[in-house]
């Protein structure tokens, strides 16, 4: 059968291109951006070759299950567990500057947006940059409302 959709296989140096990773814009450390070179690692694949080890597994699971972070269930992952992983994603996303680099040198936000954008590309990544402003915005609401109901009642601020 024969006709305008037809598909066609993407040829193997497509994929190699394609996984060879994207520039991506990252926070620097003051009002202007960095950029990385950064790839999509399976996070299956990092288990799978053992390079996410048995103690973060459970890690793993919960960000599948999207769980809360410092959730006081016992076995619930720690905040050093959830650090360890995303350096861990991180080091497998680096292409361009190597994680051995630069490892020392990011930030947290740098982690947590190398992760995101490793789960869902760029579109990912503008998603969760979108609910961080919009969480900002809340807290920034929240702040003034509050200075706005010690003035209104006497009560002073803390």
């Amino acid at each position: 059968m024969t006709g305008k959709n037809e598909q066609k296989v993407t040829s193997l140096q497509e994929i190699k291109d394609k996984a060879a990773g994207q520039v991506v814009e990252l926070p620097g450390w003051d009002d202007d951006p960095v950029f990385f070179r950064m790839q999509r690692p399976a996070m299956a694949v990092l288990v799978k070759q053992g390079k996410i080890p048995n103690g973060l597994l459970n890690v793993v699971e919960s960000l599948f299950e999207m769980k809360d972070i410092g959730d006081t269930k016992k076995d619930s992952p720690s905040y050093k567990q959830y650090a360890e992983l995303l350096c861990v994603i991180a080091e497998a996303a680096l292409v361009e500057p190597a994680y051995a680099d630069v490892q020392d040198l990011l930030t947290d936000e740098q982690l947590l947006e190398i992760y995101q954008y490793t789960q869902g590309g760029l579109a990912g990544l503008r998603k969760f940059r979108e609910r961080q402003e919009y969480l900002e915005q809340i807290m920034s609401y929240g702040k003034k409302m509050g200075k706005a109901a010690d003035v209104n009642t006497g009560a002073k601020s803390k």
